[in-house]
């Protein structure tokens, strides 16, 4: 299940956004990665949701959960 409140930092246009599954058009755009990793972390924490950062050919690098996990608790 695609949960739309999920962040993606992606590389756009030269620059770097944070965008929702299923939008065409990023919300945030950031000259730096770094500036738009944060963003997306904060918004990701705002929504209790899934952060996914890209590499520039696309490829995710790291998903961070800053809700509820649905794999359930580890440890």
């Amino acid at each position: 299940m695609i949960n739309l409140k999920n962040v993606h930092t992606v590389p756009w246009q030269g620059k770097w956004a944070n965008k929702h599954p299923y939008e065409n058009d990023a919300r945030d755009i950031f000259r730096r990665k770094k500036d738009a990793v944060r963003a997306g972390r904060t918004a990701a924490k705002s929504a209790r949701a899934e952060h996914f950062i890209h590499s520039r050919n696309g490829r995710i690098l790291v998903r961070n959960s800053y809700g509820r996990d649905p794999r359930g608790a580890r440890g």
